[in-house]
């Protein structure tokens, strides 16, 4: 496997800008929306707001917004469903 250089401190920055724009995004979406109730469920929000992300890309918008959207989403049921071994 090809060594990757260090990370800049530019970019640790905005990972962690990132990082914390998803937790404010996911915890303003478990206000906003109903629990997910299964993994089926988590499933097609993601997808639906993937599908968003990709039509502003193909539109040549940024996509900042939807990609802060679409972050929280994969967190979401794993906050709401339950998971095997009743972890």
């Amino acid at each position: 496997m090809t060594e990757r250089p260090p990370l800049t401190q530019a970019q640790e920055y905005a990972a962690s800008d990132a990082i914390s724009a998803v937790a404010d995004e996911l915890f303003s979406a478990m206000r906003r929306y109903a629990p997910m109730h299964s993994a089926h469920e988590g499933y097609a929000v993601i997808a639906e707001e993937l599908d968003e992300l990709w039509d502003a890309v193909r539109m040549r918008q940024s996509g900042l917004i939807e990609a802060r959207r679409t972050g929280p989403n994969p967190q979401r049921p794993w906050v709401y469903v339950p998971r095997e071994g009743g972890a």
